[in-house]
């Protein structure tokens, strides 16, 4: 009998184990998930912020061309 109790507390403690990996790796997933769309917000962030500046810059040389007239 003690044999047998053991053998189901071991069945317990390994279906408890699968289900703390499973959430372990559901974890991971969202983190990968987070980590990837952060860096396309910071890729996309790069390049409005050169769109800006290129406008900046438009808008500086429209201003003298037009101080210059």
């Amino acid at each position: 009998m003690a044999t047998e109790n053991n053998i189901q507390e071991i069945t317990k403690s390994l279906t408890h184990l699968e289900a703390s990996l499973e959430q372990i790796d559901s974890a991971r997933k969202q983190v990968e998930e987070v980590v990837a769309a952060a860096s396309n917000i910071n890729s996309a962030l790069s390049n409005y912020a050169q769109s800006i500046n290129l406008l900046t810059v438009a808008v500086k040389e429209l201003l003298v061309s037009a101080k210059k007239q």
